[in-house]
């Protein structure tokens, strides 16, 4: 799982950061992604997804 993505997400469930596009969550977890590019874009939604599941299966938020 992708822990820069991760701590970036929960901050902005926290309302410690401002909400944030797919575009400022690329930049600052560093991943390198380009959004024009469709195998890349697919990239981070699977990330995010990987995360989601993570998440869902330990009962978080709760």
């Amino acid at each position: 799982m992708n822990t820069r993505v991760r701590k970036k997400l929960i901050q902005v469930a926290r309302g410690r950061a401002h909400l944030m596009s797919f575009q400022n969550l690329i930049y600052e977890a560093e991943l390198g992604l380009n959004l024009e590019n469709t195998h890349e874009k697919s990239l981070l939604a699977d990330v995010i997804d990987e995360i989601s599941e993570k998440e869902y299966k330990e009962g978080r938020p709760c």
